[in-house]
């Protein structure tokens, strides 16, 4: 049907209801515009369902792409779980696989421990066997056991009481132990300085069976005997009879046998050359410990004292037993040589007249066996006697240098004195802030005469170094305080001579 116009005529309208067969185009040939309105309605409406179609379609699409892309996710998704499925099924079997090695390695460790159990008892049963071995070599040894009251008898040197260490040969004693006595008593022997009973003894110890305490003791007796060239023959054959590790200590033992035998040149050389070809830190502390002595007994402290500071370092690495043996043979002590040596040092500068040397070596003993001096009764009291020594010495000797015009002398003197500490320091304090004031060096003095003020505030004179030091400096202000008080402490002094000397002063506001 075709589209209605309102300008079209009556006549065009008539033939069109005549071809119409229906009432009810009749109805819409009579109301043409209502007939209009309706198909505009309906093609609107057909255009909005084309559109809604369109969206649908479109919708559809997208949900299409969407549900496409679901899938492919969940196909990669079952392709992943596939792979960790087969993942886990390969875990599983090296998880079965390791248990198994785990369960070998188990088993091989059962085994080992098995293996390890047989082999510290063939250990035990081979160090067993060992302890024998040594238990029956040890006759032969070069050690001589004494308990510790014993030793400390011993190593007082009191020849009667070493004579109280003589052991009488029991009948029943064992030819095979019947050696050990006679070299142990021909060694004691030698130090109560029965030297042809020490020599008889270490013959029937060799007769009974050659052993190295018996050729060491009868070597001893020889030295004593004044025979030092038979004593270093019969000596080296002690090392016919000595066990490979004690070479070394026997070798140190005949030069210990040559220096008693005066041959000290020689004997400090061969140690000084046993130190240099020493592999051990045990032979090497030993052989400082042997130097240092023979330095000491030289009277060569200085280079005892430098000998025993190489081995400080291997004392607590170092058990000594080496020194004990030594110190059992020839009766040398070698506890506490560190500060015995240092003692020796400080009294023989002390007494020829380096006192200041003197002093500086009591202030490195007292720094260095701080905690020894202050728990050994007999070293704390030497400290303090040989320091009073010094102070009194270096005061003495800065008083001289000073009265003298050597006022450098006096100012180092006092400075040494002061170093020991003295109980008193007021008067060396006075003493060297003077001869500072007499070289000009007005700081210094005054901070003595301050010293002296904190030490002794009733003291006058301390005020009068300070007025003195401070006039010196040009500070005449703070000079004129330090008169002010000087004289104040003079006029309120309860000791009435010092009273007196107000008038031998003028106060700055008389003037």
């Amino acid at each position: 049907m075709g589209s209605f116009h309102p300008l079209q005529d009556v006549s065009d309208l008539r033939l069109r209801a005549v071809t119409v067969s229906c009432p009810t185009n009749i109805w819409f040939l009579l109301h043409p515009v209502q007939k209009n309105d309706e198909l505009s309605r309906t093609n609107s409406a057909f255009d909005a369902f084309k559109s809604q179609h369109t969206t649908l379609q479109r919708d559809s699409s997208n949900l299409q792409s969407a549900l496409d892309a679901e899938k492919g996710t969940a196909v990669r998704a079952n392709q992943r779980i596939s792979t960790l499925q087969s993942d886990f099924q390969t875990a599983q079997c090296s998880n079965s696989n390791l248990q198994s090695a785990l369960d070998a390695q188990k088993g091989a460790v059962i085994k080992a421990n098995q293996t390890i159990s047989n082999l510290q008892s063939d250990l035990a049963t081979t160090q067993s066997a060992l302890d024998a071995l040594k238990r029956e070599a040890a006759e032969d040894r070069l050690k001589l056991s004494l308990g510790i009251g014993d030793f400390k008898q011993w190593m007082r040197q009191n020849s009667v009481n070493a004579d109280s260490l003589i052991s009488d040969p029991d009948p029943l004693t064992s030819s095979s132990d019947i050696h050990h006595v006679f070299a142990h008593n021909a060694l004691v022997n030698v130090r109560s300085k029965d030297r042809s009973l020490a020599y008889a003894n270490a013959r029937k110890s060799i007769d009974a069976r050659p052993s190295t305490m018996g050729y060491i003791a009868k070597a001893l007796a020889q030295i004593g005997m004044g025979e030092p060239e038979k004593a270093v023959q019969v000596f080296d054959l002690a090392f016919a009879n000595c066990n490979p590790d004690e070479s070394n200590l026997l070798l140190l033992i005949k030069t210990i046998l040559l220096f008693m035998a005066r041959k000290c040149d020689t004997a400090i050389s061969r140690v000084h050359d046993l130190i240099a070809i020493s592999r051990d830190d045990e032979t090497t502390y030993c052989c400082i410990q042997v130097l240092g002595k023979m330095y000491l007994m030289q009277g060569d402290y200085v280079r005892a004292v430098q000998s025993l500071e190489r081995g400080q370092g291997l004392a607590s690495s170092c058990t000594g037993s080496d020194l004990e043996t030594i110190s059992l043979i020839f009766g040398w002590t070698f506890d506490g040589l560190r500060i015995t040596v240092q003692r020796y040092l400080c009294e023989d500068l002390y007494t020829s007249g380096r006192a200041v040397d003197a002093a500086e070596a009591l202030l490195n003993i007292t720094d260095t066996f701080g905690e020894e001096i202050r728990t050994n009764k007999v070293t704390a009291e030497w400290v303090m006697d040989l320091k009073r020594k010094c102070i009194d010495t270096l005061e003495s000797l800065g008083d001289t240098s000073l009265s003298s015009g050597e006022h450098d002398n006096a100012i180092a003197r006092y400075t040494s004195a002061l170093s020991l500490d003295p109980s008193n320091p007021v008067d060396i304090l006075m003493k060297r802030s003077k001869a500072r004031a007499s070289k000009g060096l007005w700081q210094d003095s005054l901070a003595d005469a301050n010293e002296v003020i904190k030490q002794d505030p009733s003291s006058h004179f301390g005020y009068e170094r300070k007025y003195v030091a401070l006039h010196g400096a040009q500070d005449y202000g703070e000079a004129n305080n330090a008169l002010l008080h000087m004289l104040s402490v003079i006029e309120n002094s309860p000791d009435e001579e010092i009273r007196r000397l107000r008038a031998n002063y003028t106060a700055p506001r008389e003037t």
